[in-house]
């Protein structure tokens, strides 16, 4: 059969019901606005044309896949690089931390080492003239104290390490070093100077540093040395001033002190009354001694009343500096 169909005309052989198809048909064509017996157009479609677009759009489908294979390929193959990378950064970081802080710990260790050997010299240094060390080098090399032939030898390598740590650019070693230079300056009678090494580690330093409380001790005493009692005073009242500080104790003591160089008999009588309230005379703190010493001179009767004294944990020759 061919393609393209004419419409049978009316009357013609076929169906039985040839002749109401026709008038069906005519019906249809008028509906249609065709006339009679026109012939009937057939939808067209160019099959070439839809079976390209299909091709194409199965082209698309297959390129957007393959596209996402090759993207999820690549996300395969980069992705061990970026761990990879990633790894290598952590890496690095982590190993640039690690040297930072070996560098730090190095450097600590070396400005530690200079406070140490000025310390030690400063305190345990040797006095062993030249002449004598003849025949003793080895002896000499394996003590563990600091040997020095002079006393200017020893003051020069105690100055040389004190200003190596000062200058080692580590915070807490150069506040350190300011209190081995204030000690030397007390020894030495220099008490303005210890004053200011005193006073700038105060104020390099936290409130809670280990130390303070010596620094605020030796400023007091490097003032009362140097015949500023009532400042004296004042920094020592600062030293404990509650009754449940540390050093509380060595904190009365020295007011009391102060008093009595400031003439003030009653008030240094009522402070020496007020650290026994505080410390029991059986107590063993270390100023028990002192103190009591000074109230048995200054209110004999009080004294009495105190009952035995406890030994002294320093002995009886134990004596502040500058004292």
């Amino acid at each position: 059969m061919s393609d393209d169909l004419d419409f049978m005309p009316a009357g013609s052989a076929g169906d039985s019901d040839s002749s109401e198809e026709s008038a069906d048909t005519k019906g249809k064509a008028k509906d249609d606005g065709r006339e009679p017996g026109e012939r009937a157009e057939l939808p067209t479609w160019n099959r070439a044309r839809r079976k390209r677009k299909a091709n194409v759009k199965a082209a698309e489908q297959d390129d957007a896949f393959q596209r996402g294979v090759r993207k999820a390929g690549r996300q395969v193959v980069d992705t061990p690089k970026l761990v990879i990378g990633g790894l290598l950064i952590a890496a690095c970081a982590i190993g640039g931390g690690v040297a930072l802080k070996n560098s730090m710990a190095t450097k600590n260790a070396v400005a530690s080492r200079d406070l140490s050997e000025a310390t030690a010299a400063s305190v345990r240094g040797q006095i062993i003239p030249a002449e004598e060390q003849i025949g003793k080098e080895d002896l000499i090399a394996a003590s563990p104290l600091p040997i020095f032939a002079t006393e200017e030898e020893r003051e020069a390598a105690i100055d040389a390490a004190v200003a190596a740590a000062k200058d080692s650019g580590r915070k807490g070693v150069a506040a350190d070093a300011l209190m081995v230079e204030a000690s030397r300056a007390m020894r030495a009678g220099d008490w303005a100077a210890a004053k200011t090494a005193y006073e700038s580690f105060l104020a390099d330093t936290s409130a809670d540093h280990p130390m303070r409380f010596l620094a605020v001790e030796g400023k007091g005493l490097a003032l009362e040395a140097s015949g500023e009692l009532d400042a004296a005073l004042t920094v020592f009242e600062s030293l404990a001033p509650r009754s449940s500080d540390f050093y509380r104790h060595m904190a009365l003591y020295h007011q009391g002190r102060v008093l009595e160089a400031l003439e003030r008999k009653d008030d240094a009588i009522a402070i020496y009354q007020q650290f026994f309230e505080e410390f029991p005379a059986t107590s063993e703190v270390m100023a028990t001694p002192m103190v009591r010493s000074r109230i048995e001179e200054l209110d004999p009767e009080y004294a009495a009343l105190l009952g035995a004294p406890p030994a002294s944990p320093l002995g009886s020759d134990f004596m502040l500096p500058g004292m």
